[in-house]
């Protein structure tokens, strides 16, 4: 995921490897998202699930299942959706 923030690298590779992984019917997952716009570049890009640091950093078993119940505040706000959500 580092190449498609990086303005000297070319995010065509991340993008077909997206599309090809859908083409053959597998689901996506980025790992090592750190920043906004990588993970608004990959919802664009209909990556299916991302993790990474922007989203949590590693986290002991019992704050990790806390997260999962309770979710990330205010990541899925207006500008953002779940990564998993059906584009129709």
């Amino acid at each position: 995921v580092h190449q498609i923030s990086n303005p000297d690298e070319d995010p065509a590779i991340v993008t077909a490897v997206i599309d090809m992984a859908h083409r053959l019917d597998l689901r996506v997952v980025a790992e090592a998202v750190e920043t906004l716009a990588q993970l608004e570049f990959l919802q664009t890009n209909r990556c299916d699930e991302a993790q990474g640091d922007y989203l949590s950093r590693p986290l002991p078993s019992e704050q990790f299942a806390m997260l999962l119940s309770t979710g990330i505040p205010g990541l899925f706000s207006s500008v953002h959706r779940p990564l998993a959500a059906s584009d129709g």
